[in-house]
C-alpha cells in the first residue's frame, strides 16, 4: 500500500508543480522557458503515471524502491522550488505594477502641474490668483477653490482674491477665522479632510450652505515665514487621490505665496509713494540761491522743493539758466525784472508776488522774499531766497473780495430799491386814486394808465432789486425741492423752445428744503433762460438734483459753505459757454453781454440773491465752447413738508374806527391818510415807532394799527397793550 501512496504522491507533487509552472509563464517575461519546463513536468508526471497504470493493469506489485523515494523526494523539491520562484516572481511583478502606477500617478501630477505652470507662469496679481484657482478646479476636478490673504486687526479674518466655483470666477467675500477648517491652517501646516467635513466643523455655516464635503487648505507665508493667507481647494463629493492633491497644491503654495508677498510689497510701496507724493505735494515753498558777480548774477540754485510748487526739477533749471525768467507770466516781468535790479544794486526790497507758469501749465501764484548776502568788504556775492506757493491764498483772497463786493453791490441796491419803491409807491397810489376821479375822460385816463403801468414796470425793477439785495419779503415753508422741479418742467419746455431739449434727472428721494416755492421757481426760470439764449442752435439742456454733505475740507478747498446737508440742483447746458473775466461779474445786477434792449441784467443777479436769502451757495463752472453748468445749495431741513397757509382778506367797507399809520416816508404817509380817510376811517399819522407809541398814549383805544415799514425803537414795545391789534 505504501509503494502506490508514494508514487500517488510523486505524481501529484510533479503535477503541482507543472501547474505552478505554467502560472510562472504569465508573470515573467521569460515565457519560453517556463513552457518548456512545465511540459518537461508535465512530461515526467505523464511516464510515472503510465508506469502506475501499467503496474495496475497488469495486476503487478510495486515495489518500494530506492529510485522511487528519490524520484518522491525530487518532486517534492521540484514543486517547493517552484513555489518559491512563483513568489518570487509574484513580488518582482507587483513591484513592477506598482511602479507602472506610480508612473501614471506621476505623469498625471507632472501633467496637472504643466497645465497649470503654463496657464500661470506669465500671470501676475489679481489676474495670476484668478488663472490659478481657475486651473485648479479643472485640473483637479473639484468644485471649489480660492486664495485669501489675512485681514483684520489681529489677523483674525480673511478676504479673499481670488475666487472660483465651479470654472467660473466669482464675487470675493470676507469671514471671520474661527470655528472653521482654516483655522488650524492659518500660520500653521497643511490640512486634509477627504470627507465629512461639515460634521467636523458644524459651526462653519458656509460649508453647509455650498454643501462641501472634502476640504485642503494650505497656509501661504511670506520669506520670513510670516502668515499672510491661505490657499483652499473644497469639492462638494468625497476627494480622491489625496496625495496628488497635497502634491499640487504644496508646489503652488510656494508660488502663490511669493506673489501675495509680491503683492503686498507692491501696495506697501504704493502707499510709500502716495504718501511721499502728497508730502511733496504738500510743501508749499523752498529756498534758492543766487550767486553775483560784480553786479551780476552767474548761476542759481534751486532747492528740491522747486518740484513741488513749479513742477521743474533742480536739473532742469541746471540745464537751462533762463527756465525761471520764462516761466514768469508775461504781464509780471516787468515787475520781477524791477525787482531783481535793486537787489543786484544792494537796495532792500520787500517780498514780492507774482504769477509763474507750472510746468503743467497752470497758472500758480508764488511769493518770492530775496534776501541779500555781502563779504567782508560789503560787495553782493549772492542773495538767498524763499519762494512760496500762495494760490490758494490768492484764491480764498479773490473769493473774499467777490463776496464782499457783492455784499456791497447788494446793500446799495437794496438802500436804492428801497427809497425808489418808496417814491413808486406814491406815484401808483396818487395815480389810481386819480384814476378813480376821471373815469369818464377817455383821454386823460390813458396817460393815467400809462403813468400806472410804467410805475409798475419800475416797481418790478425795484422788486429784482430787493431779490437781489436779499430784502424781499418771501414766505419759507418746508418743500420738496422735486416735488417744485417736476411742477415747473412743462412751463419751462415752453420757455426753451423745440430746439432745445430738456432733461431733468432727479434723485430717488425726498429733498425737504425751508424756501418759498415762487422764489425757486424763479431761480429756475431765470437759468432756463439763460442757457436757452446760450444755445442759440439748439442743445440739451439738463436740470438734475442730488445730495450733497459739506465737510470742513470741502468748505476750506472752495472757500464757501457750512458743513452739514445741502440739496444740490444742477443746469447744466450745451452752449457757448461763459469766458473767464465776464464769469467773474455775471452775478452783478445791470450787468449784460446781451445787446441794447434785449436783457437788463438783473437775471442771474436775482437768482444770486434768492439763494443767499435761502441761506445756500452757488457756483458757476464753464468753459468757452463747452456749456455752462450752475450748482445751487440749499440747505436740508429734517421736516416733513407743510403747505403755505393763505388767508383771504376782504375789500375794507369803510367805517368809524381810528387807524394808526406809522411810515417813515411822508409822501407814502399822506397818501396812506387819504385812502383811508375816503374809506370813512379816522387816521393817526406816525414818522416811527416811537412817535407813535407817544401818539398812541393819547387815545384810550386803538383798533388798529397799520403798519407798511415799521421800525420799532428800543424800549418801546412796553407800551403796548393787548387790546391793540398789530398788521405788519
Amino acid at each position: 500500500m505504501i509503494p502506490v501512496i508514494v508514487l500517488i504522491l510523486s505524481i501529484g507533487l510533479q503535477l503541482a508543480a507543472a501547474v505552478y509552472a505554467l502560472h510562472l509563464i504569465r508573470i515573467t517575461s521569460r515565457k519560453l522557458a517556463w513552457i518548456l519546463i512545465s511540459l518537461a513536468m508535465f512530461l515526467m508526471a505523464g511516464r510515472r503515471l503510465a508506469s502506475f497504470v501499467s503496474f495496475i493493469t497488469a495486476g503487478a506489485k510495486i515495489p518500494l524502491s530506492a529510485p522511487e523515494l528519490i524520484a518522491l523526494i525530487i518532486s517534492c523539491l521540484m514543486l517547493i522550488g517552484v513555489i518559491r520562484i512563483k513568489k518570487y516572481f509574484s513580488s518582482i511583478y507587483s513591484a513592477e505594477a506598482a511602479l507602472l502606477e506610480e508612473k501614471a500617478k506621476s505623469e498625471a501630477i507632472i501633467e496637472s502641474l504643466r497645465n497649470i505652470a503654463e496657464g500661470v507662469s506669465a500671470a501676475t496679481g489679481e489676474t495670476f490668483f484668478r488663472l490659478l484657482v481657475q486651473y485648479l478646479t479643472k485640473t483637479l476636478n473639484v468644485d471649489y477653490a480660492f486664495v485669501g490673504e489675512l485681514v483684520g486687526d489681529k489677523g483674525d479674518k480673511v478676504k479673499t482674491i481670488a475666487v472660483c466655483a465651479r470654472g467660473e470666477i466669482v464675487d470675493d467675500f470676507e469671514y471671520n477665522l474661527a470655528d472653521t477648517p482654516c483655522e488650524n491652517v492659518v500660520g500653521k501646516t497643511m490640512r486634509c479632510h477627504p470627507r465629512g467635513v461639515q460634521q467636523q466643523f458644524p459651526l462653519d455655516y458656509m460649508l453647509a450652505e455650498m454643501g462641501i464635503e472634502g476640504y485642503i487648505g494650505i497656509p501661504l507665508s511670506d520669506s520670513a515665514e510670516r502668515p499672510m493667507g491661505i490657499l483652499v481647494v473644497l469639492n462638494c463629493k468625497p476627494l480622491d487621490n489625496i496625495n496628488t492633491l497635497e502634491s499640487i497644491l504644496r508646489i503652488f503654495a510656494v508660488r502663490a505665496s511669493a506673489e501675495l508677498e509680491r503683492s503686498w510689497i507692491e501696495k506697501n510701496l504704493q502707499k510709500s509713494e502716495m504718501r511721499y507724493k502728497m508730502l511733496v505735494e504738500s510743501v508749499t515753498d523752498y529756498i534758492y540761491t543766487v550767486k553775483v558777480d560784480n553786479g551780476h548774477p552767474v548761476s542759481t540754485l534751486h532747492g528740491t522743493g522747486c518740484v513741488a510748487v513749479t513742477g521743474y526739477t533742480p536739473e532742469e533749471y541746471g540745464f537751462d539758466p533762463y527756465l525761471w525768467h520764462r516761466m514768469v507770466q508775461e504781464a509780471d516781468k516787468p515787475l520781477v525784472n524791477e525787482r531783481a535790479e535793486k537787489v543786484l544794486l544792494g537796495i532792500s526790497a520787500p517780498p514780492l508776488e507774482h504769477r509763474i507758469i507750472h510746468k503743467n501749465g497752470q497758472i500758480r501764484w508764488v511769493r518770492n522774499t530775496p534776501v541779500p548776502r555781502y563779504d567782508d568788504k560789503g560787495n553782493l556775492i549772492a542773495y538767498d531766497g524763499m519762494i512760496k506757493d500762495i494760490t490758494e491764498q490768492k484764491e480764498l483772497e479773490f473769493q473774499l473780495y467777490h463776496a464782499q463786493k457783492m455784499e456791497a453791490i447788494g446793500t446799495l441796491a437794496g438802500g436804492i430799491s428801497h427809497d425808489f419803491n418808496n417814491m413808486l409807491t406814491t406815484i401808483i397810489g396818487y395815480g389810481s386814486l386819480l384814476r378813480t376821479e376821471i373815469k369818464n375822460d377817455n383821454h386823460i385816463m390813458a396817460y393815467v394808465e400809462s403813468i400806472i403801468a410804467s410805475a409798475e414796470k419800475a416797481a418790478n425793477l425795484a422788486k429784482n432789486l430787493l431779490a437781489f439785495s436779499r430784502k424781499q419779503i418771501i414766505s419759507p415753508n418746508n418743500v420738496n425741492l422735486n416735488e417744485i422741479v417736476r411742477g415747473t418742467e412743462r412751463l419751462l419746455s415752453r420757455l426753451i423752445g423745440e430746439d432745445v431739449e430738456l432733461k431733468t434727472d432727479l434723485i430717488d428721494r425726498n429733498l425737504i428744503i425751508r424756501a418759498d416755492v415762487s422764489q425757486i421757481e424763479q431761480i429756475l426760470m431765470n437759468l432756463v433762460i439763460n442757457a436757452r439764449d446760450a444755445m442759440s442752435d439748439g442743445g440739451l439742456l439738463t436740470i438734475k438734483t442730488d445730495i450733497m454733505e459739506m465737510d470742513d475740507e470741502y468748505v476750506k478747498r472752495h472757500g464757501y459753505g457750512i458743513r452739514g446737508s445741502y440739496a444740490l440742483i444742477t443746469v447744466s447746458d450745451t452752449g457757448i459757454g461763459i469766458d473767464k473775466e465776464i464769469k467773474e461779474r455775471i452775478f452783478e445786477p445791470f450787468f449784460t453781454t446781451k445787446e441794447a434792449g434785449k436783457g437788463t441784467g438783473l437775471g442771474l443777479s436775482i437768482v444770486y440773491g434768492i439763494v443767499k436769502q435761502h441761506n445756500g451757495f452757488i457756483n458757476c463752472y464753464s468753459e468757452l465752447e463747452k456749456g455752462t453748468t450752475f450748482k445751487i445749495y440749499l440747505p436740508i431741513v429734517d421736516s416733513e413738508v407743510k403747505g403755505a397757509k393763505f388767508i383771504e382778506f376782504a375789500v375794507p367797507a369803510g367805517g368809524t374806527e381810528t387807524i394808526l399809520v406809522a411810515e417813515d416816508n411822508a409822501d407814502i404817509r399822506k397818501l396812506a391818510r387819504e385812502v383811508l380817510e375816503g374809506f370813512g376811517y379816522s387816521v393817526i399819522e406816525a414818522e416811527n415807532g416811537e412817535d407813535a407809541v407817544i401818539k398812541l398814549g393819547l387815545r384810550v383805544i386803538v383798533w388798529v394799527v397799520l403798519s407798511t415799514f415799521l421800525y420799532l425803537r428800543q424800549h418801546t414795545s412796553q407800551y403796548f397793550q393787548p387790546q391793540i391789534l398789530l398788521i405788519t
